[in-house]
């Protein structure tokens, strides 16, 4: 609804105008009676209209404003360093041999993955893939086709800082299930986890997880 003073205002003019069409045009129009305020200038407020809000106060929210986005979580990162098979044949158990200490019989497989080790210990999670059962600790050793590695090259992995390996492969058997069960149990001594072998149904269906820098990360091994 329009203002009172809006009303007379419209009034007053309609009577001026009808007043000045009644006069001569030599005339002086009179003004009119009515104290009514002009175009330019601003009505008073009527005492029934609230005062105006000031143009500087923060209205509120509205009741179905959206609520504020929570944050996105952020991304958790880390870095992988993976290899290809730890497949061992006599040449490099033989270089082993030569590798080790003076005087100590035995072998140290460290110098041939000295290289690796500035990449494997500067990854949040390492992982090797041991492509072949081990053998006892004195042997025998065999290699293609059916192999069984020395067991002192897990070590040496662990010393490159290698975490943990995947152990499915078509050489998993070589040396029947107690082949397995060594490679497994020689793995734990060295601290180092593995995925796709096991020695029992339980334990296959452990999930295998590490962590890496923020993450967990889930490792699965499998072959045919």
């Amino acid at each position: 609804m329009k203002p009172a003073g809006g009303l007379r205002r419209v009034a007053a003019s309609t009577a001026l105008l009808l007043a000045a069409a009644c006069t001569s045009q030599t005339s002086e129009a009179r003004p009119p009676a009515s104290s009514t305020p002009s175009a330019s200038e601003s009505p008073s407020s009527s005492p029934s209209e609230p005062p105006s809000e000031s143009p500087t106060r923060t209205p509120t929210a509205s009741p179905t404003q959206p609520p504020t986005e929570e944050p996105a979580e952020p991304l958790r990162r880390f870095t992988v360093a993976m290899s290809g098979d730890v497949l061992l044949h006599e040449g490099l158990w033989s270089t082993a041999r030569l590798d080790a200490a003076a005087g100590h019989a035995g072998m140290d497989f460290r110098p041939l993955l000295a290289s690796m080790r500035p990449v494997l210990s500067g990854a949040d999670l390492a992982i090797c893939h041991m492509e072949t059962p081990l053998a006892p600790p004195g042997g025998p050793y065999a290699g293609y086709p059916l192999f069984s590695a020395p067991p002192q090259i897990t070590r040496a992995l662990e010393w490159a800082g290698f975490d943990v390996c995947t152990t499915a492969s078509n050489h998993s058997l070589d040396q029947g299930v107690e082949g397995l069960r060594r490679t497994l149990e020689t793995l734990d001594r060295n601290g180092l986890d593995y995925a796709g072998t096991a020695r029992t149904q339980r334990e296959a269906r452990r999930p295998v997880l590490v962590e890496a820098g923020d993450a967990t990360v889930g490792l699965v091994s499998q072959t045919y």
